[in-house]
């Protein structure tokens, strides 16, 4: 198989030998309409599985910026209760 010569119409094309012997029909043979619907199929499911969970966590992270914010609002709140009440107007 050390660079052999493969007949094309009138055309020699040479052909390096390879390392791994792999059948000619196996090289321009692509993926089957059955293939592909199977690993479509396999993303969808896992694309279901995971969005719920991903927007449990999105939502998650929404709550506990609201409450960071809550807590900010309220120790703002006392700050300027308390100022008000030991500043003095005249």
């Amino acid at each position: 198989m050390v660079n052999e010569q493969i007949p094309l119409g009138k055309k020699r094309i040479r052909r390096p030998s390879r390392c791994i012997a792999v059948p000619s029909s196996m090289l321009s043979r692509g993926f089957t309409l059955l293939e592909l619907m199977i690993v479509i199929t396999i993303i969808v499911i896992l694309a279901a599985v995971a969005l719920p969970r991903f927007q449990a966590v999105i939502q998650h992270a929404r709550e506990a910026t609201l409450r960071d914010d809550l807590f900010q609002m309220r120790k703002a709140i006392d700050q300027f209760a308390a100022k008000g009440k030991t500043s003095s107007v005249a």
